[in-house]
């Protein structure tokens, strides 16, 4: 009979995952915790870690522990989305009991394939805050995602995810921005009093 292991990819700690038959791997900036798998030697993108997160573990998995001579099943998961049997798919799960639901072992339904994956999920419908915070260069680029959902798309929800330096881009414009109306001012007949209140003004947003 054919085995399951599963490794849960976390960045943070899962006390709740510690006595279970589930493997930790950890991805993150910060210190690795005792007892959890690594991914930053051997063969490894862990200096690509901030853009892919999760996806730096299943490449050193893939080309550091994988054996096609296996015939066990083998699954990953995160630590806010896990697998579970289908028998609870309709049961209210939380931390205290996910241990009674968690899968451990394949489903018998299984026997004729060779790769299970999660249902569909539905993409659009983010948060109008997370677009403008995250996801400002596709708005320029094409403002009606903003106005209508069927307008988003993958590339758009994965540019959200991934973009990890947009307040380095805003300072940048803002100093720019500075750059331009200090010039601007100099050429205006106001008081140098009332220029330096807004550059002030301007520049504390940024420091």
């Amino acid at each position: 009979m054919s085995t399951l292991e599963i490794y849960c990819v976390t960045n943070k700690q899962v006390n709740f995952l510690h006595e279970t038959d589930y493997k930790i791997a950890w991805v993150g900036k910060e210190k690795i915790l005792p007892n959890y798998i690594s991914c930053n030697d051997k063969n490894n993108i862990f200096y690509k870690e901030k853009y892919y997160s999760e996806l730096t573990f299943h490449y050193w998995y893939w080309k550091n522990l994988m054996n096609l001579n296996n015939n066990s099943w083998i699954g990953f998961c995160q630590k806010r989305r896990f697998w579970i049997k289908p028998e609870s798919e309709n049961e209210k799960i939380d931390i205290k009991n996910i241990h009674d639901h968690l899968l451990r072992s394949p489903h018998k339904s299984w026997e004729n394939y060779e790769a299970i994956i999660c249902k569909p999920i539905n993409t659009s419908g983010s948060k109008k805050i997370k677009m403008l915070k995250r996801g400002w260069r596709s708005l320029i680029k094409k403002p009606s995602i903003f106005f209508n959902k069927e307008n988003e798309s993958i590339l758009f929800h994965f540019f959200i995810l991934t973009c990890t330096t947009v307040m380095e881009i805003c300072i940048k414009l803002l100093k720019c921005l500075i750059l331009k109306i200090e010039k601007s001012l100099e050429s205006l007949l106001i008081p140098k009093i009332i220029s330096t209140l807004i550059l002030c003004l301007l520049q504390s947003h940024i420091y």
